[in-house]
């Protein structure tokens, strides 16, 4: 009788401002991606489960496209959208 002992690497964790997809065992690569309004500044954009039960890989750093002077027109933009459209109703 041949046993096969499956190699987990657990959950990968958490990346602020991410979400990742894909497997927990060995050979497994887990793909991370930036949620919208944030891109990589940092990092890999996936880990892989290796043979010591380890995730390999650099974690993803995922940062605002909006820096402070941009946020600042795109928070005066829904401002001003928001009572434009109160306003009209």
């Amino acid at each position: 009788v041949d046993f096969v002992t499956v190699v987990n690497c657990g959950d990968p964790g958490h990346i602020p401002h991410s979400r990742h997809s894909g497997g927990h065992n060995y050979g497994d690569t887990v793909t991370y991606s930036c949620k919208t309004f944030f891109s990589r500044k940092s990092g890999d954009y996936g880990k892989v489960c290796t043979a010591t039960g380890n995730w390999a890989g650099k974690p993803l750093v995922c940062a605002s496209k909006f820096d402070g002077q941009h946020f600042f027109v795109f928070r005066n933009f829904m401002f001003v959208f928001l009572v434009a459209h109160i306003l009209q109703n």
